[in-house]
């Protein structure tokens, strides 16, 4: 639904099957969970629409997802031994997006929305052709999806 439930989902804790405790030689519950050791200047995701089917073709999925302006990396992905660190440089502002349009992975078109510093001010690129958007009001443009999401860290003061 929203790319904070994507964020979330990454970083889920994993069960892990047939994990035999050294001492014991007996079967033991065990998981895993990715965490964050360092926060980047620059986080680009890549939202993955398409899905492969077994006789190797694509499909391409139409579920908009919501993307902020304004994101928050959630405190709980972030390594303990860093969260006191790490804890006010979790704001991101998204400064551009790459879009796919068409139907299969093997092809399509891509341009690109990116801020240019005016608080509104969103400019579209497709090929020689530039325009303003209001970002605002709609992140996914007429029969497109987004695919690559560039967001910059809010430096704390």
């Amino acid at each position: 639904q929203t790319l904070n439930n994507a964020i979330e989902f990454y970083f889920t804790k994993e069960k892990l099957q047939g994990f035999t405790c050294s001492k014991t030689k007996t079967e033991v519950e065990a998981s895993r969970r990715i965490s964050l050791e360092e926060l980047p200047l620059m986080f680009i995701f890549h939202l993955k629409y398409f899905v492969f089917d077994r006789k190797g073709g694509s499909q391409k999925l139409h579920k908009e997802i919501e993307i902020p302006i304004d994101l928050e990396i959630p405190r709980d992905i972030i390594s303990n031994s860093k969260l006191v660190a790490l804890n006010n440089l979790r704001h991101y502002k998204l400064h551009a997006i790459v879009y796919h349009h068409g139907r299969c992975a093997a092809g399509g078109h891509y341009t690109a929305a990116v801020h240019h510093g005016n608080p509104q001010g969103w400019i579209h690129f497709d090929d020689n052709q530039m325009k303003t958007i209001n970002m605002n009001e709609n992140k996914h443009l007429g029969g497109s999806v987004p695919y690559l999401l560039f967001y910059e860290r809010i430096q704390p003061r």
